[in-house]
């Protein structure tokens, strides 16, 4: 058994970049060539008696994943989505949830600095490959309980239009626009300078893949 698991060549591994439905901001698609599939089969498949019918379903299911996997990635293929990374802000993305009827369909917020949150906003940078950009802005979301540092809380689901894809969008980019912090203080994001900066984050990716 052992000279078999070396000699069965394993699956290829190829990383998709916040880009494909219901997968959080980076998630592995694994592909199968028929090779590797005769391998499997020579190696690890069940021997007669349920052999052919064993073999007969994972033809199917695998068939069907393809089918799936092919439509779903078809949608937002191209566009992929990111997150800012925002030094001075006391709030952070730390995980983004996508779908094909929501570009940000869940996401999760972290209070990174030293004082309890009451209330956020999430905004998006939409960049395109000509280089221009415009800017979205989320509803503010209310922490009745506060979210202390250290904390985490989920984020709702934004209605991010997904109609940006077929504008031909190469990234979408979040980020946190406004912070309440206890005793009212507030942070605010420069929206100037979180666009420029969602463009040169989409130009190092895109330089990149």
């Amino acid at each position: 058994m052992a000279a078999n698991t070396a000699s069965c060549r394993e699956p290829r591994l190829n990383l998709v970049s916040q880009e494909f439905e219901g997968l959080s901001a980076r998630g592995l698609v694994i592909l199968w060539t028929s090779e590797d599939y005769k391998d499997w089969l020579a190696n690890f498949a069940p021997r007669p008696k349920e052999a052919r019918m064993r073999t007969t379903l994972l033809t199917l299911v695998a068939s069907l994943v393809l089918l799936v996997t092919a439509n779903s990635f078809a949608q937002v293929r191209g566009t992929a989505m990111l997150w800012l990374q925002q030094s001075e802000c006391p709030a952070a993305l730390i995980q983004t949830q996508h779908s094909n009827k929501d570009f940000l369909q869940s996401a999760v917020l972290k209070n990174v600095g030293k004082q309890a949150i009451g209330e956020y906003r999430i905004g998006w940078v939409v960049v395109y490959p000509s280089g221009t950009s415009k800017v979205g802005l989320g509803l503010p979301v209310r922490v009745p309980d506060g979210l202390k540092p250290g904390e985490t809380v989920d984020v709702p689901a934004q209605q991010v239009s997904t109609d940006f894809a077929k504008e031909g969008a190469s990234a979408v980019v979040f980020f946190v626009t406004d912070v309440r912090l206890a005793e009212n203080n507030r942070w605010k994001a420069d929206l100037e300078s979180a666009e420029q900066a969602a463009r040169k984050l989409e130009l190092k990716v895109r330089s990149a893949s």
